[in-house]
């Protein structure tokens, strides 16, 4: 019995070598304060320009998300990360209901889901682009993702940026007359498999 408990073991061990295993992580912040102060996290940067002159940026924080990949020797395939639209958060009350509501329509489509469509190497120095499909307001947009990866603590660490223009994924202007918002959103992240 001792030897037949030892095969399916040694069996299940080089299958997960072979073939590989799914892994699941979720992150969770309290708050906006929380999310901005970890070092892993989802990030938007938008620019908003007041009455033509002023120009800021403001940042914006993913508070719950879940990576899900199957990892398989040296690379990671399947790379998937979904969240809740309403837990993105801008830090200001008005400005998350209108994104929530009007450029997102969270009640029509609750989730985001960003689906990676190459491998990507465990242990990769330089910014690699790779391929990418955003699942946002019930359609689907390709656009590339900048991402490297390194080992940190025994740990494989993701870290990327994008760039992808809210008309390009037909997601209303937020603008106003007195505040218009740029086009463009600078997406970060940095998080561990």
């Amino acid at each position: 019995m001792k030897k037949l408990l030892t095969f399916f073991f040694t069996l299940s061990m080089l299958t997960t070598i072979v073939y590989g295993r799914e892994i699941t992580k979720s992150y969770k912040y309290g708050s906006y304060e929380d999310a901005k102060k970890s070092n892993e996290f989802i990030k938007f940067d938008m620019d908003s320009t007041k009455l033509g002159i002023i120009t800021t940026t403001f940042s914006g924080f993913v508070k719950d998300f879940t990576i899900s990949a199957n990892k398989e020797r040296s690379v990671l395939k399947d790379l998937k990360v979904v969240f809740e639209v309403k837990k993105m958060d801008t830090d200001i009350d008005a400005r998350n209901e209108k994104m929530w509501n009007l450029c997102l329509d969270h009640k029509n489509f609750s989730n985001i889901i960003v689906s990676f469509k190459s491998e990507i190497q465990r242990e990769n120095s330089e910014f690699m682009a790779i391929p990418a499909t955003i699942n946002i307001r019930g359609t689907e947009k390709d656009f590339l993702v900048n991402i490297k990866t390194h080992k940190e603590n025994n740990k494989v660490i993701l870290q990327g940026n994008a760039l992808v223009k809210l008309s390009e994924l037909n997601i209303p202007d937020p603008s106003i007359f007195v505040a218009s918002v740029s086009d463009l959103v600078k997406i970060s992240f940095y998080f561990s498999e």
